[in-house]
């Protein structure tokens, strides 16, 4: 037996950007975005000949035999407006909505099926970056956030505290609550009650920034609470008692001057998760995340070759002119 499959696509994206100075130090920054996107799907079983096969009695195998047509559309417009305060402090307010609409149509076993998911999401959000001694900044933060789709409001804090050790050298501390709204392709309308997934982050970060070299050390914790749960198919939502946390440690250095003409960059990151959420029968490493992620950049510049070049350039608009 066989599992054909074909997709055919069709999806667009247009995107509207607008920066303009109000005056006394107001600055207003706004975009708006328009997205579709439309799938066709068929999916059959068929046998050696390719040819299509309705019927085996396994249940397993005729589910294989569909038809399925997803729309998705969505609306987003979002505004910020910025006040500088004397010469480096700044305080900030914003705003965004958000518009989805997920429809679909599937036809098994003869019979159809439609279904269709609404969400609109607004949210508002104040912010300063209040610089409390010269070496010293502080940058706190609110944030609110409603869905329609679980007609639920949450409010969120995050707080980000720098200090400068040096010219080149900088030490923060960050923390914040961040909220997710479930996948909707897992929302039924006889789903059970749902709410926002959060996420608490713990960040501390070292930074070294010179001309010639960068080093940047990152601890961080992040807790997840309220987790989506779903079925053992992982096909509908069943609650939102999931849970889960990461914890690691990343490092990056970047070095443009011990090797003439050579520009390079080391990172590496430490990943220690695990999550119960979706049809996870326990609390396990999900398989997206690496415990062990590096990489190694090079940067290679040949400058003779490119002033020669460069010159021999000049000199061809030089003769052209004349």
């Amino acid at each position: 037996m066989k599992n054909a499959f074909a997709l055919t696509n069709f999806n667009s994206f247009s995107n509207v950007f607008w920066r303009q100075p109000l005056g006394r130090g107001w600055k207003l920054i706004a975009s708006a975005a328009i997205s579709f996107n439309n799938d066709l799907i068929n999916s059959q079983l068929q046998n050696q000949n390719n040819a299509l096969v309705t019927s085996t009695g396994i249940a397993v195998l005729d589910a294989q035999n569909f038809d399925l047509r997803v729309t998705n559309t969505m609306w987003q417009v979002r505004g910020l407006v910025e006040k500088k305060i004397g010469a480096i402090s700044a305080v900030r307010f914003g705003a965004e909505f958000w518009k989805f609409s997920d429809s679909n149509a599937t036809r098994f076993s003869g019979s159809s099926y439609t279904g269709k998911t609404h969400e609109e999401y607004i949210a508002a959000f104040a912010e300063s970056y209040v610089y409390i001694t010269n070496e010293l900044a502080f940058r706190p933060g609110i944030r609110m956030e409603r869905s329609e789709l679980l007609n639920k409001t949450n409010i969120a804090t995050r707080v980000s505290l720098s200090y400068k050790l040096s010219v080149n050298a900088q030490f923060s501390f960050d923390y914040g609550i961040f909220y997710q709204t479930p996948e909707r392709r897992y929302i039924r309308p006889w789903s059970p009650e749902l709410t926002f997934q959060q996420a608490d982050h713990y960040i501390f970060t070292y930074q070294h920034l010179s001309r010639d070299y960068t080093f940047r050390t990152q601890v961080y914790f992040k807790e997840y609470a309220k987790l989506l749960r779903t079925d053992a198919n992982a096909v509908e939502a069943v609650d939102v008692n999931g849970n889960g946390y990461a914890k690691g440690i990343e490092l990056f250095w970047r070095d443009r001057k011990t090797i003439k003409g050579l520009d390079y960059w080391v990172s590496y990151s430490f990943l220690n998760t695990k999550r119960l959420y979706l049809n996870y029968p326990i609390s396990a490493q999900p398989t997206f995340a690496a415990t062990h992620t590096s990489s190694v950049v090079l940067k290679k510049f040949w400058v003779k070759q490119m002033q020669n070049k460069t010159n021999l350039k000049r000199q061809n608009q030089i003769s052209r002119i004349k």
